[in-house]
């Protein structure tokens, strides 16, 4: 008996990247440099409300934001944009749980760089429901995180597909395919049933 109650204690976590799979990207140079860049994918808000509210997801916003507070990329132009999408997420009831920034460049190979799980690790310490873990994101990277952190992918490509990259054991990660939140919410509504 004891046993099933620690099992449900244990979190459900929901890892988030935001450009591209949250906000839509500039196409020019995926980089978002004002509020009025922030425009939310159709069905975001309320599929995150879902998972939060109904389901009891944690929300955890995971990104890398290549040479954030650098003079190309300052730190006053990153939190007016992050402001801006948790105005935006409010306005459905949604605020994320933990917030994972990363500014180092690839080439850096830092350890908290997704697809490296360094500033993740803290929630591998406190006993997550691993089958009830999920990477959400546009990009090969973010799949490889889900990889990385042994927790399934939802791959959401709206704006690029980069499955031919993919490896045949990097495809087994992933349950979802999609280009549209409403698919994201179907998929866990079925799974709530």
């Amino acid at each position: 008996m004891a046993s099933v109650k620690r099992q449900s204690l244990k979190q459900k976590i929901i890892f988030l990247d935001r450009d591209g799979t949250i906000i839509s990207e500039n196409k020019d140079d995926f980089r978002l440099r004002s509020a009025e860049d922030v425009d939310l994918f159709p069905n975001v808000g309320e599929t995150l409300h879902y998972l939060q509210s109904e389901l009891k997801y944690k929300l955890v916003l995971v990104s890398n934001q290549d040479g954030l507070g650098s003079e190309d990329y300052p730190v006053e132009t990153f939190e007016l944009v992050q402001s801006t999408l948790e105005k935006k997420l409010k306005q459905f009831d949604v605020s994320f749980d933990s917030i994972h920034i990363d500014n180092h460049f690839a080439f850096e190979n830092h350890p908290n760089r997704k697809p490296a799980i360094g500033m993740l690790k803290k929630y591998f310490k406190e006993s997550p429901n691993l089958d009830e873990c999920y990477v959400i994101g546009d990009s090969l990277v973010d799949m490889k995180l889900s990889q990385n952190l042994k927790v399934k992918g939802i791959y959401f490509h709206a704006q690029t597909d980069e499955r031919d990259q993919m490896s045949e054991s990097l495809k087994k990660q992933i349950v979802l395919y999609t280009k549209n939140w409403k698919n994201i919410l179907d998929f866990f509504k079925s799974k709530n049933i």
